[in-house]
């Protein structure tokens, strides 16, 4: 039988120090919990999250999503919102893990889906960008001779 808090992906997140953030601690779930009551503080650790990101903490907000995902890793909606954070802190491959991981869960997700066609494009975006910018730097051989090799 499955192991109700199995997760099938290993996942090691490098949190933020939470003291650091000033971030309350939330409580782990005791070894006697039931799985109402995981549920239950997963969720008051999301709505926490919800709370702080719209009051513009997006560091507070980052660790108390990530510890959502971690007490319930199996609500779409947590790697969503965590995505969202990770996306406007420029933590691009982060948020790109964690709408996978949402589409995982949740494949018909038209949100999800979204947020990730969304991270995709300002990807391409940027890739295109720093192309751009490659192209216009001329190699030191180049400054130093000319493009033809003359001095």
């Amino acid at each position: 039988a499955d192991d109700y808090y199995d997760d099938p992906v290993d996942d090691d997140f490098d949190d933020p120090d939470i003291e650091a953030v000033g971030v309350p601690m939330v409580p782990a779930i005791p070894a006697d919990a039931t799985p109402e009551d995981a549920v239950g503080i997963a969720e008051a650790t999301h709505e926490q999250a919800l709370a702080v990101a719209n009051q513009g903490e997006i560091q507070e907000a980052l660790v108390l999503f990530k510890r959502a995902v971690e007490l319930w890793p199996h609500k779409d909606v947590y790697w969503s919102n965590l995505g969202v954070t990770e996306m406007r802190m420029g933590l691009l491959d982060d948020a790109l893990f964690s709408y996978t991981r949402g589409l995982r869960l949740n494949p018909k997700s038209k949100l999800i889906t979204e947020n990730m066609n969304a991270l995709k494009d300002h990807l391409a975006y940027r890739d295109r960008q720093q192309k751009g910018a490659e192209s216009e730097i001329s190699s030191p051989v180049e400054e130093a001779v000319g493009p033809d090799g003359e001095p």
